[in-house]
This record gives structure tokens, sequence and C-alpha cells, in this order.
């Protein structure tokens, strides 16, 4: 295949990561005033923990929607699949930017609120998988992490661009303005990216769809369902650490540490560069090494030192906040630059979009959107604001000990 078209899938692949991440983004960094407009309450926390539990709805249905774009990407084409998801994210995205407020028209507000996160959360669960396998199969041999690691920086510089957006926002407007409509300005640039994805997506090659079932899913539930629960592991520590340390560590700094928002979207995003930096040499490095090998150094550092540096983050002074979630940074980038095509490696092509959707969206559902709203409820229950770092060291150690029993398959045949 020639370097430029390569390049060419490589964006297609990418640009559908970037819409789905900056959106989720954006919602989970102004949860806070999605909190004061939709779910309205004497008490803040109780409004906080609503708004993320609706950020939470789109999570839980990501397994029935990796389900969904599964069984198109393996029985009508990964094209298809990939086309489909990135418009079902655009028009959710696309109608918040104009959605009343509770003020406005009541409880019909969450209600809408709601349907449209559960509707980007299915088209989330379909693109990561589709992309991911995508990638994958067109990506050289001997360099398959490499050529897949670009779902990862999509979703990274979507979110990049969603924490650069924040902050631009947050320093451009004021209090007041920011709860009467400037939260809607994001939403408009996400509008645009899903234009932009629709049109790359529709002029990329397809291949044959190959599923040899009605249903990939359950051939791949009934043949592969250790290899599915693998990928279910390994994800545990990346699902849980990314939600924690990188989206919704902006409303914690914001609300228990009383950084300043502005201070908190710069610290974030300065992360999501180093992120976008690290992962293609994580990928190069997984390459050269192996997946398994690579992904069990990481995780198992996560475990080690998931609390201290979690306690450099639990501080009022920046220069440390910085540093812990800097660190951290460096040691998911790296372990996420084999992730892509350690998932695909396991799985036959007549069922690998389906395995791979399914599983993924299972793991992301379970330890990524559940995280922000259970830490918000231990911390009120509990008063340790320090359950953050708990929960990375317990994920950590799922899927340390789920890649020591992974097989490896980084060198085997991948038709």
């Amino acid at each position: 295949m020639q370097p430029e078209r390569r390049g060419r899938f490589r964006l297609a692949g990418a640009i559908g990561n970037a819409l789905e991440w900056y959106d989720f983004v954006i919602y989970g960094y102004f949860a806070p005033i999605f909190a004061t407009q939709f779910f309205p309450s004497n008490d803040a926390l109780t409004s906080l923990i609503a708004a993320f539990g609706v950020f939470a709805v789109g999570f839980l249905l990501r397994p029935i929607g990796g389900i969904l774009f599964g069984h198109v990407g393996d029985r009508y084409g990964r094209r298809r699949a990939l086309t489909l998801s990135v418009v079902l994210m655009a028009v959710p995205t696309t109608l918040i930017v104009v959605m009343p407020t509770y003020e406005t028209i009541g409880i019909l507000a969450p209600v809408l609120l709601t349907v449209c996160r559960a509707l980007q959360g299915l088209a989330s669960a379909g693109e990561y998988g589709v992309s991911t396998v995508y990638l994958a199969e067109r990506a050289r041999p001997g360099r398959r992490a490499f050529g897949s690691v670009w779902t990862m920086i999509g979703s990274w510089i979507g979110m990049g661009l969603g924490s650069a957006v924040g902050a631009l926002v947050s320093s451009l407007l004021s209090e007041s303005e920011l709860h009467a409509w400037g939260w809607r300005l994001p939403f408009l640039g996400g509008a645009i990216l899903g234009a932009a994805g629709w049109y790359l997506r529709r002029r990329v090659t397809e291949d044959a769809a190959t599923a040899t079932e009605r249903f990939p899913i359950a051939e791949a539930c009934r043949r592969h369902t250790r290899d599915m629960l693998h990928v279910v592991a390994m994800t545990a520590w990346w699902g849980t650490s990314y939600w924690l340390l990188l989206v919704y560590m902006t409303t914690y700094l914001v609300q228990f540490e009383k950084i300043d928002r502005a201070l908190a979207f710069d610290i974030n995003t300065a992360n999501m560069v180093v992120l976008i930096l690290v992962a293609p040499l994580g990928a190069l490095l997984s390459d050269a090494v192996g997946r398994k090998r690579l992904m069990l150094i990481c995780s198992g550092l996560g475990l080690v030192l998931g609390l201290p540096l979690f306690w450099l983050m639990h501080h009022p002074d920046p220069l440390l906040i910085w540093l812990g979630q800097f660190l951290f940074a460096v040691l998911l980038a790296t372990y996420m630059g084999g992730q892509p095509a350690a998932m695909a490696e396991l799985f036959p092509r007549s069922v690998r979009v389906s395995a791979v959707s399914t599983a993924y969206n299972l793991g992301i559902g379970i330890f990524g959107g559940l995280t922000p709203i259970l830490a918000t409820y231990v911390i009120k229950e509990t008063s340790d604001d320090f359950t953050p770092g708990y929960f990375v060291a317990i994920a950590a150690a799922i899927s340390f000990f789920g890649l020591l029993s992974m097989r490896r398959a980084d060198r085997a045949p991948f038709p």
C-alpha cells in the first residue's frame, strides 16, 4: 500500500475516535454546569452525581453498541460500520447545542439529554472496535501496533482538543456566561468534526465481509470466550486510569482541591500532548519486544506506583499535580501503544470486529463509565477524597493478572 493511501486510512480511522472522545470529554469537563442546568438540586454534590449518571449511561450501553456495530462490520463490511457510527455520534452532539434546559421544559430536559447520551454511547461502542480492526488489517507486517495505534491517538487528539476548547471557553467567558450559554459552544465543534468524519469515511475502500455465521458474536462467544475475557481484563487499568486521571480529574481538582477550572484544563491539556507524543513510541516498542511483555511491565508499574502518583496529584501545588499526571500519562501511553493490535490479533477475521467491539466495550463500560460516578459517591459517603488512587491500583492489578494468562499472538499469522 502506498504511504499516502495508508495515511488516508489512518486519518479516516482516527477522526471518528477524535469526535467520540472530544464529545465525551466536553461533557465530563462541564459536568458541574450540566448538573445545575439539567439536574437542579439543593445539594450540589447530588446534582453532580446525577450528571455523571447520565455520563455513565452512554458507557453502560457500549456493550450493546459493540454487538450491533460488530455485527455490521463483520457481516456487511468495515466501511459501512465506520460511516454509520460517525453519523450516529454527530447527530446527538448537534442536538445538544440547541437543547432546552430544565428551567425551560422541566423534566423533559434531562430525559432528552439522557437519550442523546445513550445514542452516542451506542455509536461510540462501534467506533473504536471497527476502526481498530480496520487499521490493524491494513498495517504493514511487523508494524501492526504502529499502524493501529492511530485509533488511540485520534481519541487523545479529540480529548486534548476538548480540553483546549474547554480551557479557552472557560478563560474567555465569565462563570455566569458559561452557565447561561457558553457550555453549548464546544458541542458545535463536535458537529463540525462529525461532518468531516462522514466525508472521509465515505471515500475509503472496502474489503468484502467474511463472517461465516449469521450472528458473528455468537461464534465469538462460543469459540473465543477466554480471549474476550482477556480483552476485558487488559481494558481495566486503561479504562479506570484514563477516565479518573485524565477526564474526571479536572472536575475533581475544581470540586475538591479548589483549583481554578482554567488551570485544571491547562494541566490536563499539557498531559494530553504527552499521551499523543508517547503513544507512537510505545507502539514501536510493542512491535519490537511484544505486546504482552510491555503491557505487563506498564500495568505492574501502575499497581506499584498508583497510590504514590495520585498522592502527587492530591495537592494544591500545580507543579506536583502536573508531575503526577505526567508520569501516569507516560505509563498509559506506553501501555496503550500495543493494546489495539493485541486485541485484534487474538481473533480470526470472520468475528474480529464483533469480538473486539463487544469485549472492549464491556471492559470500558465497567471500568471507564462507572468510575467517575462511583468515585464521587464513595468520596461523598466516606469523606475520603483519596478514593481515585485506590481505584487505579485495583484496576492495575486486574489487568496485570489478566495479562499473565493471555496467550501471545503478535507473532501469529494475521489473515
